[in-house]
C-alpha cells in the first residue's frame, strides 16, 4: 500500500522520438485526468515532457502537410528506467494522419468555390449603389441574386430558393439597413463574402 502511494507521487520525464523524423507540434493530453502540455519537436523528431504524473496519456503529433496523428501511451514505474525517465519511439504511417479525410476538406476551398461570376460581382456593386440611394429592399434583392449566382449549384434554383435566401438574408439585410451611408472598403466583394 505504501509502495503504491509512493509510485503515485513520483513524477516522470518522457523523452520521445517520432517517425517520420521531422519538426512537428507535439501535444500531450491526460486520458484520465485534466492535463495538456505542448512542445515542438527537434528536426530529428525528438521531444521531451517533464514532471508527469503516472497514468495514461494521448500523444498528438501535428506535421504540416501531413496532418495529425495520435497514439495512447502509459507513463509509470513499469515503463520508466531507474531515474524515472520513460523513453518512447512512435512510428506513424502516412495513413495514420488525419489530414487526408474530413479535416482536409474542412480546411480547404475548391477553386470553383473561389470563383466569383462576373454577374454576381455586378449585382454586388449595384447593391451598394442601392444602399447609397437608401433602397435596402433593392439591395437585398440584388444580393440574393449574387448569392444564387455564386452558389456551387449555379442555375439550380431548387437548392437556393428565393424563400430560403430571403430567410437567410433577413438578419443581414437588417444590418445593411442600419449601415446605409457607410463607405465600404475597395475590395468590397471579399469583405462581403468574409462577413457572409
Amino acid at each position: 500500500m505504501a509502495q503504491a502511494a509512493l509510485a503515485a507521487n513520483t513524477l516522470f520525464d518522457l523523452a520521445g522520438r517520432i517517425s517520420p523524423q521531422e519538426r512537428a507540434a507535439v501535444t500531450l493530453f491526460g486520458d484520465t485526468f485534466p492535463f495538456t502540455a505542448s512542445t515542438l519537436s527537434e528536426e530529428d523528431g525528438r521531444f521531451r515532457f517533464q514532471k508527469l504524473r503516472p497514468g495514461a496519456y494521448t500523444v498528438s503529433v501535428f506535421m504540416p502537410g501531413r496532418g495529425e496523428a495520435r497514439q495512447t501511451i502509459e507513463v509509470g514505474p513499469s515503463a520508466a528506467d531507474a531515474h524515472g525517465r520513460v523513453s518512447l519511439d512512435i512510428s506513424f504511417k502516412e495513413s495514420d494522419f488525419a489530414l487526408s479525410g474530413a479535416l482536409r476538406r474542412r480546411h480547404s476551398v475548391s477553386t470553383a468555390q473561389l470563383a466569383i461570376p462576373a454577374k454576381a460581382q455586378r449585382d454586388y456593386e449595384e447593391a451598394h449603389k442601392d444602399l447609397a440611394r437608401h433602397d435596402p429592399d433593392a439591395a437585398t434583392r440584388r444580393l440574393e441574386e449574387a448569392v444564387a449566382l455564386g452558389s456551387p449549384t449555379r442555375g439550380t434554383r431548387s437548392a437556393r430558393s428565393p424563400t430560403r435566401l430571403k430567410s437567410t438574408l433577413a438578419p443581414r439585410s437588417a444590418s445593411a439597413r442600419r449601415s446605409i451611408g457607410t463607405r465600404m472598403p475597395s475590395n468590397r466583394w471579399s469583405t462581403w463574402v468574409a462577413c457572409w
